[in-house]
């Protein structure tokens, strides 16, 4: 297994390139896509039965404890050797075809180092354009072909040595006015370096995002970190800092653009969100793409467009005819990320599988979440915003110990705080901490989450019964935390 996980990537730079050009190459890529996909599967099936056991573990002691584990650890080992088994031979197959695409060894161009933008060529500005007319004529001539594509845009890529004019050219032909250019209804150039090996991976998993959709920078971090597509930090740093360079490269690289009504939010260029979708294959899926719920079993990350009135149905093409014929949509077993999803008030067939890391309910119905949910070890970002009837959240959360990120604002039927909450360490973001009533969620909950950082809010502080309580909460030792509001 090793020699052809070898053997691929050395040809992996040279299959980029060339997936520009070639549709064999670009299934060739997303089948490998998939395969490491479905590797992160297993390590995080591993990794759930760990947690899983993690709770339980504390309330045993001596060699009972061990006795209790071997047998689920063997029959853990004998389940997963089916899928390790079908996992290398697809290995095999998929190193076999590069051979059949000549894929070749040309190098790495890749570097760990932060990218900065390099100067740009003159903007043109009424300048006479002389000595690339040639090219200029090949670029109009690739455009003007009329071949059958199975999107409905084109992409001509510009390669080249820096300062030779790439830039340049890109802008002559955009504000070029003759036929072939006119056809087009919208016009977009991209500079991309080799550099961008960065951070290509974030931008694909953009493409999840609808047309015309504004986002926050925070929310888009989220998504990487429940994805893995973040490097891991230096000493010093966080996740969520990694997160917020990439973002930088990517919008100075004007793969973002500002937003005009909010200077915090942000959104993709329609033609850059197509590009996107291009580059992510069949991973990403958004309901309004495809109504019809024809999506691919090889799908991960599904979102769309809330309605007020939608229910259910809408999804239930999805996981009918899709995802390997399964009747239920709490049974798509691969899936890592849904937003958002309006749940009525028993979403105890809805919520999805055990492997999720990243949940929006934001303003949905739901009033309480069943005792599964308490069982979603893998879970980083829970986003409850405006769920107007919620009145509890799951009882045991102790155990989601790998969250960081809990929004919780405006639950206005929230009665108090979950018990041991405490136990959640990781935990960076905690918008607003409700103090029940007669001692239960008690403000010294927070004391042993020295992560947290930016706002914290706590509220229903009537309820607070034991001047000792606010001397744990050790708010003195959270530094990452700059805005603190009392209600």
């Amino acid at each position: 297994m090793e020699e052809n996980i070898v053997a691929i990537a050395e040809v992996l730079n040279d299959a980029e390139e060339k997936q520009l050009i070639s549709e064999a190459v670009k299934l060739w890529l997303d089948d490998l896509k998939n395969l490491a996909y479905d590797v992160e599967d297993i390590l995080d099936k591993i990794s759930t039965e760990m947690l899983r056991r993690k709770p339980k573990e504390k309330q045993r002691a001596g060699t009972s404890k061990v006795r209790s584990l071997i047998p689920k650890v063997k029959l853990l080992q004998f389940s997963m050797n089916s899928e390790i088994k079908e996992i290398t031979q697809r290995l095999q197959e998929i190193s076999k075809q590069k051979d059949e695409l000549s894929l070749i060894y040309i190098g790495t161009t890749t570097t760990k180092k932060a990218w900065r933008r390099p100067p740009s060529s003159y903007v043109l500005s009424g300048v006479p354009f002389v000595g690339r007319d040639d090219d200029k004529a090949k670029i109009l001539e690739l455009l003007s072909r009329d071949e059958p594509a199975t999107v409905n845009y084109d992409v001509v890529a510009i390669v080249g040595m820096p300062g030779v004019g790439k830039t340049t050219l890109a802008q002559v032909l955009v504000k070029e006015t003759n036929d072939t250019m006119i056809q087009f209804n919208s016009k977009v150039w991209i500079s991309v370096s080799d550099d961008f090996n960065l951070v290509r991976g974030c931008f694909a998993y953009c493409s999840i995002l609808p047309n015309y959709y504004y986002f926050a920078e925070k929310q888009l971090i989220l998504l990487w970190m429940a994805e893995g597509l973040l490097q891991l930090p230096e000493e010093g740093k966080e996740m969520e800092d990694i997160g917020g360079d990439y973002f930088a490269e990517l919008l100075s690289r004007s793969l973002f653009q500002k937003s005009s009504k909010a200077n915090s939010l942000y959104r993709m260029h329609d033609l850059v969100g197509d590009f996107a979708r291009w580059a992510a294959g069949e991973l990403c899926f958004r309901l309004e793409d495809k109504p019809n719920g024809t999506c691919s079993s090889k799908t991960r990350h599904i979102s769309y467009t809330s309605g007020n009135y939608d229910g259910i149905k809408k999804f239930e093409a999805i996981s009918k005819f899709n995802f390997d014929k399964l009747e239920a949509f709490s049974e798509v077993k691969r899936l890592r990320t849904f937003l958002p999803l309006p749940l009525s008030d028993d979403p105890h067939n809805y919520l999805p599988s055990q492997y999720m890391k990243y949940l929006d309910l934001s303003y949905s119905l739901i009033v309480n979440f069943p005792e599964s949910t308490s069982k979603l070890y893998s879970l980083q970002t829970l986003i409850l915003g405006s769920c107007s009837k919620l009145k509890a959240l799951p009882a045991n959360m102790k155990n989601l110990t790998n969250v960081r990120y809990l929004s919780n604002l405006n639950l206005l039927s929230l009665q108090g705080m979950p018990p041991q909450l405490s136990q959640l360490t990781n935990l960076q973001t905690l918008t607003n901490f409700v103090l029940g009533k007669s001692g239960e969620s008690s403000v010294r909950e927070i004391g042993p989450m020295l992560l947290l950082r930016g706002t914290l809010r706590l509220s229903r502080l009537e309820n607070a019964i034991d001047v000792e309580d606010a001397r744990q909460t050790d708010l003195i030792s959270k530094e990452g935390l700059n805005t603190l509001q009392l209600e």
